[in-house]
């Protein structure tokens, strides 16, 4: 699945990254996250998994092309694979847009990512950003290319 095609980094997509919420469903209960903010609670899930870094990817609707479900389901599998195969812990999350236009996207919040790891695994899945950060910092908005 090698990347094809280029961003465009348009006010309307970024706008839609930045309204939208990035849930996290973890076994304590629901992670919200949103661009911009940190989080109390996914930094005490990073520190008891001893890890830093995390990114939040999804193989759904490459270059935000609505996909039907089944592709983005038989996407995400394949993805999941990968997350694992590279020895990184994934927690099923969601992209869950303030517009009800979208449809929810179904996602993984990968521990222990650095920032280059997470583009290369959203640039496979040809995607057009990726949300990540550190321990104690804002989740941050990262373009692929």
């Amino acid at each position: 699945m090698a990347g094809t095609g280029s961003v465009t980094r348009s006010p309307e997509l970024l706008c839609a990254y930045l309204q939208t919420t990035y849930r996290v469903l973890a076994n304590s209960g629901p992670i919200d996250l949103r661009v911009g903010t940190g989080s109390a609670q996914l930094d005490s899930l990073l520190l008891a998994s001893q890890s830093r870094t995390w990114a939040i990817v999804t193989a759904s609707n490459p270059r935000s092309q609505q996909l039907p479900e089944q592709e983005n389901a038989a996407r995400n599998e394949q993805m999941m694979l990968a997350i694992r195969a590279g020895g990184w812990r994934c927690i099923d999350a969601l992209g869950v847009p303030d517009d009800a236009d979208w449809v929810a996207e179904q996602s993984f919040l990968v521990i222990g990512i650095n920032r280059d790891d997470a583009r290369e695994l959203a640039r496979r899945w040809n995607q057009n950003a990726f949300v990540c950060g550190r321990r104690g910092e804002p989740a941050q908005l990262a373009w692929v290319e």
